[in-house]
């Protein structure tokens, strides 16, 4: 692996960057089991808050809405102030899901100098009628010269291929056959699945592989788009994202297709939902307390 494409996930990027919190990620764990375990005492999926404590929600909606790393080391520590190491109970937990999870665990293995990097696709593992969209944490292990794909979510470690199918890789498999749309989605509903969902996760890995580790319900450009109004020539520019997202032998590509294109770059303004809401809202996420 080249040392340019492993300095560049070994920065911090503005929503990684833990700030003045620092020293508090740096007290967790350094074996992954515990690191996973560690997660786990400080974040608690909405699914389950939803489930177990839809209490919380009413007075705590706006976690699910933290982009930075440092604010949600704040937002912990004002729920406890112990330290990080120490377990809470589940109403003491940051109200999360899975991107918040990935976030975190990039911004400790970053801040040890580990190149990580947050991964959108879809998940086999979740639901049994379709691959569910998933966010993992990606990092490079140098004793095995390769990427290591952890689900700090689920504590699952080293998961294969097979259980996560990349954004780029769905894409390509339903270009090879149509039909296979429907095996990706958002929930069990057929509205919630098919080719413009497939569509959405892979314009939101080519985010995180560039340094945007946007929230779940982020959209903008491609984003954006219906069926009916992708073109030829945004299919080809979706073809070769998703072909680049699947190998950094061409970052440098990777990068300037980034940058060069309206319809992928992260605009200064994006959607976004409101928190505790379906509403759509308008956000400047530079300049966004």
């Amino acid at each position: 692996m080249k040392s340019d494409v492993l300095y560049y996930y070994t920065k911090h990027t503005r929503f990684t960057d833990p700030s003045e919190y620092a020293n508090h990620l740096a007290a967790l764990p350094a074996d992954m089991d515990a690191l996973h375990a560690a997660l786990g005492g400080l974040l608690i999926h909405i699914w389950k808050v939803q489930k177990h404590h839809p209490d919380l929600l009413a007075k705590r909606s706006g976690e699910i809405k933290i982009r930075h790393v440092q604010r949600m080391v704040g937002s912990l520590l004002a729920l406890d102030d112990r330290p990080l190491s120490t377990t809470r109970a589940e109403s003491r937990r940051l109200i999360v899901d899975c991107r918040h999870f990935a976030a975190l665990l990039c911004a400790i293995l970053r801040q040890r100098g580990i190149p990580a990097r947050s991964r959108w696709g879809f998940a086999t593992y979740l639901e049994t009628t379709h691959y569910q969209n998933h966010c993992l944490c990606e990092y490079w292990s140098v004793a095995e010269g390769r990427w290591v794909l952890e689900d700090p979510d689920l504590k699952l470690h080293d998961v294969p291929p097979d259980q996560f199918i990349t954004a780029g890789r769905a894409w390509q498999m339903c270009r090879e056959d149509q039909s296979n749309g429907a095996l990706f989605g958002f929930g069990r509903h057929p509205r919630g699945q098919g080719l413009a969902k497939v569509r959405g996760i892979l314009v939101s890995d080519f985010a995180a592989l560039n340094g945007f580790e946007m929230l779940s319900d982020d959209w903008w450009g491609m984003h954006l788009k219906n069926n009916r109004d992708v073109t030829k020539a945004d299919t080809a520019l979706l073809d070769r994202t998703a072909a680049l997202a699947m190998t950094d032998a061409a970052f440098a590509e990777r990068r300037e297709l980034y940058e060069s294109s309206e319809a992928l770059r992260v605009p200064v303004v994006i959607e976004t939902h409101a928190a505790g809401s379906s509403r759509h809202l308008l956000i400047d996420w530079q300049n966004e307390d």
